[in-house]
């Protein structure tokens, strides 16, 4: 098997096949799955490799089961109230940073 065969993530992970397969055929199922089964998909679309969950998403034959599925857990994908937090303190320390700088004369 060559290196074209196994798509990898930016980690230089391989994709995991397995794991893709798995919530692709509980998309193929959705509406009809059990509440672990929902939990598994959607921590799979939330916390997944970015390069799998791309990589599902471009499934045209799953693409309305995803669609449907990330339009009724939206609340659940959405960015919670922690990671607004960590945001909006890593701003201000970027702020902070920049205006030090700024007055040690970097900006001059």
């Amino acid at each position: 098997m060559n290196g074209l065969d196994q798509p990898k993530s930016n980690h230089s992970r391989p994709v995991d096949r397995e794991r893709m397969e798995r919530v692709e055929s509980l998309l193929k199922r959705y509406p009809g799955l059990s509440d672990d089964e929902l939990h598994e998909v959607l921590l799979f679309v939330r916390k997944g490799p970015a390069l799998e969950v791309g990589l599902l998403s471009g499934k045209e034959e799953i693409r309305p089961q995803l669609d449907r599925f990330r339009a009724d857990h939206k609340r659940a994908l959405s960015i919670g109230a922690p990671e607004i937090a960590v945001i909006a303190i890593l701003v201000a320390l970027l702020l902070a940073a920049v205006a030090l700088l700024w007055d040690a004369g970097a900006g001059r």
